[in-house]
């Protein structure tokens, strides 16, 4: 038969042992249930400690008794507070997390009391272990890399989910000047991979410099774990090449003009993440227009008013001016010359100095007095200009070798949008330009190479139009309105109708009012153009049929550089190849 001093030691064993029967005798009161239980790994680094008695207790006496061992010992009562829900005890401590893979005892010592005054002498203990730190798996670029792109996103890949960092936790530093200097950036968790961290700078890198990014200890996953260590990337960027992306001027307060250019690569299919924007230049003064050089590694941009044309060098965005004035201008793309007219309405050719010499401005009087922007065909040896005639605006084509100037008889050009004007198609076979015809405004190409005929092609009508040709130069691309009082829309048509087809544009599937400035690339099928979005006028892209529809500027990227929180103008396209 057992006696009680027995009955009272196996309980005391038990209590030991398992949490629940931690009582001395059946009036004492007992632990019903922890968290973490015993025995448990990978801890989070903020979780609470909870103890849930059976009963109502008397809080203080096990407050008193309540110990962590390791402490924590950054703990206050104010920081790491003790708080009751009915007979639970919670210790939180989100601000004191602890350290990871560590292992951990919850003691509660002998002497706590329930309400009614009743002891349990009994020391409770218990044990669990904090998982591990995250760490840092790869990174792009790698460690000491070179040759870095210089428009790149920085990404580090850890080992779980992370919080995003604050300017506390992340650093991006130019370590070449005197004092360390910081580079704004904007940092971002992939939406598809919260383990991923996307770092990206909001101006370009400058090219062949070094840079790095400092990431501290006390980063921390979503389960509140330090890293295991702090993190320094270093590496070095190589030349800065903007081929195919997609640039645009980000507007000021007001909408009307703006001081900055910025870039981005279009996501390269349907459903990719939506691209990082970055800064390219800026000026003290607002940006008329601009447009690359063919070598996709210089900019040109007419500035001020009167217009100041600038070349811009993007590896450092420091801007040359080349000391003349124009109205409007024009860059080869197959050569690094710029057509301005001059503001006496003269068409001048400007060249940059070779590596020993001086820059070269060529007047061109044959061209005749100018009325509106040069073109260059996409083969660069011709140009389409718009000049002074009897009658009202003429077409004329300029022979870039012999600097000839022909006048296609018969044409009257009829006014056109802000971004209107004659076009050549990237082959440089055709340009199309908004022809007055019995004082409405139509849509014609003409092709100087033909053998047989005039050369000129009636396309259809369309007010006010801005045109653009496709990579093939099959299609015909405009925005623009059928009349007074309809909406303008982006249009589409065959640019060579075939014999006994109606001509003429459609609308492009998903276009709605206020659509503009239609942009389109040599090397791409898709379509970049303005559209209002968020009260604001926004980026678009679209295949050349209406699908894949997106928005590539948006107000998310605000809080680092403000890029679309005005708007933004003037899509331009860089070549699809950088030229050596």
């Amino acid at each position: 038969m057992t006696g009680p001093a027995q009955v009272t030691t196996v309980l005391a064993v038990l209590a030991v042992a398992a949490i629940g029967l931690g009582a001395c005798s059946p009036s004492a009161p007992a632990i019903e249930d922890v968290s973490p239980h015993k025995g448990d790994g990978n801890v989070p680094g903020d979780a609470p400690i909870k103890v849930t008695f059976d009963r109502a207790m008397d809080r203080q006496s096990v407050e008193s008794r309540f110990q962590l061992d390791p402490a924590l010992t950054r703990c206050t009562p104010s920081i790491c507070p003790v708080t009751w829900t009915d007979r639970t005890m919670t210790l939180s401590h989100t601000k004191v997390e602890f350290q990871p893979d560590t292992r951990y005892q919850v003691h509660i010592k002998p002497g706590y009391r329930d309400t009614a005054g009743r002891v349990n002498n009994i020391e409770h203990v218990w044990e669990f272990r904090t998982e591990s730190a995250p760490t840092l798996q790869s990174s792009t670029p790698l460690a000491d890399a070179t040759g870095v792109p210089p428009d790149t996103d920085l990404i580090l890949q850890f080992s779980r989910p992370m919080q995003t960092p604050t300017s506390d936790h992340l650093k991006f530093v130019d370590p070449e000047t005197d004092l360390i200097s910081p580079v704004p950036f904007r940092v971002s968790l992939d939406p598809g991979d919260q383990s991923r961290v996307v770092v990206a700078p909001v101006h370009l890198l400058r090219s062949r410099h070094r840079y790095r990014l400092i990431l501290n200890a006390d980063y921390q996953d979503v389960r509140h774990n330090d890293l295991a260590r702090p993190i320094t990337l270093n590496f070095t960027t190589g030349e800065a090449d903007l081929s195919r992306s997609l640039a645009f001027s980000v507007l000021d307060a007001g909408g009307a003009v703006g001081h900055r250019i910025g870039i981005l690569h279009p996501p390269a299919s349907l459903g990719a993440p939506a691209p990082s924007l970055r800064l390219v230049y800026e000026s003290t003064v607002p940006i008329v227009d601009f447009a690359f050089a063919p070598d996709a590694r210089h900019l040109y941009t007419e500035e001020g008013a009167p217009g100041k044309l600038l070349r811009v060098d993007v590896a450092t965005g420091a801007a040359q001016p080349l000391g003349v004035e124009a109205g409007w201008f024009g860059v080869s793309p197959t050569r690094d010359e710029v057509a301005y007219v001059a503001a006496d309405r003269s068409l001048h050719l400007w060249s940059p100095a070779p590596a020993s010499g001086v820059s070269s401005d060529i007047a061109v009087p044959a061209a005749g007095v100018q009325v509106g922007a040069p073109s260059w065909s996409g083969d660069g040896r011709r140009l389409a200009l718009t000049v002074e005639g009897g009658g009202g605006p003429g077409l004329a084509i300029l022979d870039r070798a012999t600097l000839s100037r022909y006048l296609v008889a018969g044409v009257k050009l009829a006014p056109a949008g802000p971004e209107g004007g004659p076009r050549w198609s990237f082959d440089g076979l055709a340009v199309a330009f908004p022809r007055a015809v019995n004082g409405n405004p139509e849509i014609w190409t003409f092709r100087p190479l033909v053998t047989q005929g005039s050369g000129l092609t009636r396309i259809g009508p369309l007010h006010s139009a801005e045109l653009a040709w496709s990579s093939d130069a099959a299609t015909l691309f405009a925005a623009g309105d059928t009349g007074s009082g309809t909406p303008r829309l982006l249009r589409r048509t065959p640019a060579q109708p075939v014999e006994g087809q109606l001509s003429g544009f459609t609308t492009i599937k998903g276009s709605v009012s206020g659509d503009e400035m239609p942009a389109t690339p040599s090397f791409d099928r898709r379509l970049a153009f303005l559209r209002p979005a968020g009260g604001e006028v926004q980026l678009w892209l679209v295949n050349a049929d209406g699908s894949g529809l997106s928005q590539l500027t948006f107000q998310q990227y605000d809080p680092a550089d403000k890029l679309p929180l005005y708007g933004v103008s003037l899509p331009r396209w860089a070549p699809g190849a950088a030229v050596p």
